[in-house]
């Protein structure tokens, strides 16, 4: 009987331990939650430790620190709460931890008298007595223990219960470990159950903006194109909201199918810049190719494939190079936004009439890089022409006649020393002679100005200009000598009609051996037609009516390649050759004053034939 004492003696000590190591451990993990608190209160916080295990019966003061650097306290800073509710809750833990070691010695101590009694020890006081305080404590025991059960009710019992509650008990097992330990895991203890009904309902209200490019919120996305286009537009420009360039924004940001990250900026910029083409010239009444229209040609304007697919585009590696809304039945109008010579790589542009784009040529054609060809013939485009065009150093072919462009040709243009083609003829420009600046354009093929309000006479320094196919300077007010341009070798069109010209053609015309075309007709040459004409060989195109050439006009016979002739309401005399009536056949116009043409009416052919013009 004395060792089943012994024994229960030594549950009951290590059933105390176990409790005030479970106690140290959930005052360990509150420790933790509170170490940005600091180290600063851990000295209270150890004297209060070592107080509770020494009332607990741990008289090895070595088991505190053992444990306070197994859980890392020593690294958590302080448990304590300097306020008064953190005070009395202490007090109160303390007293009621008392109370129970003392109830717990009352009970040990009526079992240790009941054990002495029956093996023949004599108590002090009488067996009777003995027998009944402890029945009256044993009672009073299992009353209490029945109201705190759930609440650390059994911190008494000496004997593990052998069907153990759903709740967990401090109570030890039947067989305690000599040195209980208690191991923090950082891996779970089991796998994870999975349930069939989510924990929580789910909301109707997202949690935050999806997302269309990667890391992109649409309003993100949004700021970041229009930081894009901004390079391109003013951003004034999208106060309007009805500009070209606020729908063609809105259009990127919202409507276009390809929905384009900003992260490709120039398919953004070229995307951008085609819209703002569309909606300034008035793209929904096209007659073909408007957004989600039939397009004979490619994909229509706006659609949601790569602008490179659209109508009339031609691009290489992914850039605009080529861009021609120049179809006749395309029924274009509005005008020319100047960020469509911000296309880095555009090279070719080409809005050829007839068509009704109004307005001017933009500043910003300055800013073209790449561009070689600008076409915008036959519109109603007016303004001066900017000056900054002068800048546009790659320009090889330049039209804009038919419009209605004022003011003083820019000397600007000279500047453009590759150019081939400039044809800038048509419009109202203010009188001034021919720009000097032009004879520095000595890759210059063609030259037209007809029609310009130009005055004056060739400059001759306009005779270097050995690369010149074409000259057209007709319906102006140019006067003097024509011997300049009998220095272009390689000329083959000379259309010089309705100036003031005057003087003799000198021989050496006959040198022209590529010349097609000669048109010189309402003007006041004089003299006498030279011999030298025989030599043009390949003539096409004679013209020489309504001037004041005189003298015989000579045998054209060998001219082979003649189609149109005339020659009438001149001062010539005596009779054309017999052979000019022979040429008749087989030209398309033919008209001769009757009076110098015998062989005409001998023939019965008639003497004048209309004037396709």
């Amino acid at each position: 009987m004395a060792k089943l004492t012994n024994r229960s003696r030594k549950l009951a000590q290590k059933s105390r331990k176990l409790g005030v190591l479970v106690f140290f451990g959930i005052w360990a993990v509150l420790l933790s939650i509170h170490q940005v608190a600091g180290n600063s209160l851990w000295s209270i916080s150890e004297v209060h430790a070592r107080k509770y295990l020494l009332e607990a019966g741990l008289n090895d003061g070595e088991v505190l620190n053992d444990k306070v650097h197994r859980f890392g306290l020593s690294n958590t800073g302080p448990l304590l709460k300097k306020n008064t509710k953190s005070e009395k809750s202490s007090k109160k833990s303390k007293k009621h931890y008392k109370s129970k070691k003392e109830k717990c010695k009352s009970v040990k101590s009526t079992k240790r008298s009941k054990v002495k009694n029956e093996n023949g020890y004599k108590s002090k006081k009488s067996d009777k007595s003995t027998k009944s305080k402890s029945k009256k404590a044993e009672k009073s025991i299992k009353v209490k223990s029945k109201k705190s059960k759930g609440k650390g009710g059994n911190f008494c019992n000496e004997q593990p219960s052998k069907n153990p509650t759903k709740a967990p008990s401090n109570a030890p097992t039947k067989t305690p470990t000599d040195d209980p330990s208690i191991n923090l895991s950082l891996m779970p203890t089991g796998q994870p159950t999975l349930t069939n009904n989510p924990t929580t309902n789910p909301s109707l209200i997202p949690t935050g903006q999806p997302t269309i490019c990667t890391g992109l919120t649409p309003s993100s996305r949004k700021n970041a194109i229009l930081t894009i286009v901004t390079e391109l537009t003013d951003s004034e420009t999208f106060e309007d909201e009805a500009s070209p360039q606020s729908l063609a924004l809105d259009w990127i940001l919202n409507i276009d199918g390809a929905q384009l990250c900003p992260d490709d900026n120039n398919a953004i910029k070229q995307r951008y810049i085609l819209a703002v083409v569309y909606y300034s010239t008035n793209g929904d009444n096209w007659n073909l190719c408007s957004q989600n229209s039939e397009c004979p040609d490619g994909n229509s304007y706006l659609s949601s494939e790569d602008v490179c697919t659209w109508y009339r585009i031609t691009c290489e590696n992914g850039l605009v190079q080529v861009i021609e809304l120049d179809d006749d039945n395309l029924g274009i109008d509005g005008s020319i936004p100047s960020e469509i010579f911000r296309l880095a790589s555009l090279e070719d542009l080409s809005f050829d009439g007839p068509a009704n784009l109004i307005g001017t040529i933009p500043n910003s054609i300055g800013e073209a890089r790449s561009l070689t060809v600008l076409d915008l013939d036959k519109n109603n485009l007016t303004g001066v022409i900017p000056t900054s065009i002068g800048r546009v150093s790659t320009l090889q072919r330049l039209d804009i006649d038919i419009n209605s462009f004022t003011g003083v040709i820019p000397s600007e243009l000279g500047e453009l020393s590759l150019m081939t083609d400039l044809l800038i003829g048509e419009n109202n420009y203010d009188v001034q002679p021919l720009p000097e600046s032009f004879s520095q354009l000595d890759q210059l093929n063609f030259l037209a100005i007809q029609n310009a309000n130009i005055n004056g006479e060739i400059p001759f320094s306009y005779s270097k200009l050995s690369s010149m196919i074409g000259f057209d300077c007709s319906a102006n007010r140019i006067g003097g000598s024509i011997d300049v341009v009998i220095n272009w070798l390689s000329v083959q069109i000379l259309n010089m009609n309705n100036n003031t010209f005057t003087g003799p053609i000198s021989a050496d015309i006959g040198d022209l051996e590529f010349l097609t075309d000669l048109r010189l007709q309402d003007n006041t040459f004089t003299g006498e037609i030279p011999q030298t004409f025989k030599n043009l060989a390949s003539l096409e195109v004679l013209n020489l009516s309504d001037n004041q050439f005189s003298g015989a006009f000579p045998d054209l016979s060998m001219l082979s390649s003649l189609k149109e002739l005339q020659i009438q309401n001149n001062n010539f005399t005596g009779q054309i050759p017999a052979s000019a009536c022979a040429l008749y056949g087989d030209l398309d116009v033919f008209n001769i004053d009757c009076n110098i043409c015998d062989c005409c009416i001998e023939q019965g052919l008639k003497c004048e034939s209309p004037d396709p013009s």
